[in-house]
């Protein structure tokens, strides 16, 4: 499974999801989603689960292209940045008095109960690197790389390579720094798809896991 780059972090939980072990997926995953052939097709037809964005309130669109409406509980205004600070905020104020009514504010629980939120902030090119990480480790032993071999083929360490004329210390310790960054990743893609199975993504290394409460969203703080 080739993982392509995407400035899109539901991609990456897609790839993680593909990677895991669906019977010990936790129970509401179980209930609402199931792997698919492709991400178009899995998105497409999940996306009212993701359709919330658990970070802020309020968020800049950097490229409209991978913008994705959120009709249900969003609304897309321009802000001219030409205005004046204050005029700018007493305009938002009354849009807010205008939409936010009991369907546009806070999720209720019932709302809620459906939605899958990131769990921490997506790093998309680390995300990339741990799946590609995780499926050329992921084969019988007869076959499988070795940890340099890895690094080298994802050029994770340039500075790394091992070139003619280097001392025995210099090729030691190069292979020590490769083997001890694809030991580190390895061990974060398998952590990644764990904790994806539980309904927590990305988690992985030294990000916190957050617990949920007794409804069982998230508690990001």
């Amino acid at each position: 499974m080739a993982v392509k780059y995407l400035e899109d972090p539901y991609y990456y939980w897609y790839e993680t999801l593909q990677r895991s072990n669906q019977a010990n997926w936790y129970d509401r995953m179980k209930s609402k989603l199931k792997q698919f052939d492709t991400y178009e097709a899995w998105y497409e037809t999940y996306r009212k689960f993701f359709s919330v964005d658990a970070g802020s309130p309020v968020f800049v669109i950097d490229d409209s292209k991978q913008y994705e409406p959120n009709y249900l509980y969003g609304l897309t205004v321009s802000l001219q940045l030409n205005y004046p600070a204050n005029e700018i905020l007493d305009a938002v104020k009354n849009i807010l008095k205008e939409y936010q009514n009991s369907h546009r504010g806070r999720l209720s629980a019932d709302d809620l109960g459906d939605i899958f939120q990131l769990s921490s902030i997506a790093d998309c090119p680390t995300l990339k690197v741990l799946l590609d990480v995780y499926d050329l480790l992921n084969v019988p032993d007869e076959s499988k790389p070795s940890f340099y071999e890895v690094g080298m083929q994802l050029e994770l360490s340039p500075k790394s390579v091992i070139e003619p004329g280097d001392s025995p210390k210099e090729i030691r310790d190069k292979t020590t720094t490769i083997n001890s960054l694809v030991s580190k990743y390895h061990r974060w893609s398998k952590e990644l798809i764990a904790n994806a199975e539980e309904g927590f993504f990305p988690v992985y290394g030294t990000i916190k896991k957050p617990k949920r409460n007794e409804l069982g969203f998230l508690i990001l703080n």
